[in-house]
């Protein structure tokens, strides 16, 4: 197996989470269908994305160091 294949992947994290809730105000629940998606790469602006599956838009949230 090639080294750098190894790498790649070591250097690479993906998490995904799926909900259902939007919002709680007012005791009252907004329902809503979105993801939050984070890639872990190294040197990369964006790592965090929020899709919003209903509208099918999404946002990168940008961070710096």
């Amino acid at each position: 197996m090639d080294q750098a294949g190894v790498i790649d992947v070591v250097d690479c994290c993906v998490c995904r989470v799926d909900t259902t809730l939007v919002n709680f105000s007012e005791m009252k629940w907004e329902r809503g269908d979105i993801t939050f998606l984070f890639i872990g790469k190294p040197n990369q602006k964006h790592s965090l994305y929020v899709l919003d599956n209903k509208f099918k838009v999404y946002q990168k949230i940008r961070y710096q160091v």
